[in-house]
């Protein structure tokens, strides 16, 4: 892959990575690929996108260490560079069925991530009870039990 335009996606306080711009093609395929909705296949594409716009990073890389907070991360920074920093959104209210559109900004959405200091991991401890607990690295569907 030729070196195109560069800039630098934080993932944290102290890990960052450098990654490349994305053609309007594989802009046009990701979109395609979230429409269809299948997690597995957009798992798949997120963590091939990542990997073929990574260029340097101040931390061991690999895509498959990252979590879906530090991907998302990486997705807002290249909307935000490569397409266009604004999202916008439409809500339907449950009980009126009124439709509303909002937007805001990738850049605003992604200090207030970093500003969180969400840990990726923690382990959570009760009497002689121990767990691990970690961010997830892929999308999964939720599902309430």
């Amino acid at each position: 892959m030729t070196q195109r335009f560069c800039y630098q996606a934080f993932l944290d306080t102290e890990r960052y990575v450098f990654l490349q711009d994305i053609s309007y093609s594989t802009y046009r395929e990701f979109i395609k690929v979230l429409l269809d909705y299948n997690l597995s296949v957009i798992n798949i594409y997120i963590d091939r996108l990542i990997s073929d716009i990574y260029v340097d990073s101040n931390f061991d890389f690999d895509v498959k260490d990252l979590t879906c907070l530090d991907k998302l991360l990486i997705l807002l920074t290249v909307k935000s560079y490569c397409i266009n920093p604004e999202i916008v959104l439409e809500a339907t209210c449950p009980e009126t069925q009124k439709t509303f559109n909002c937007s805001t900004n990738c850049n605003e959405i992604i200090i207030t991530i970093l500003q969180s200091n969400i840990q990726s991991s923690y382990v959570a401890e009760q009497n002689n009870l121990k767990i691990n607990v970690t961010l997830p690295k892929t999308i999964e569907e939720f599902s309430q039990s």
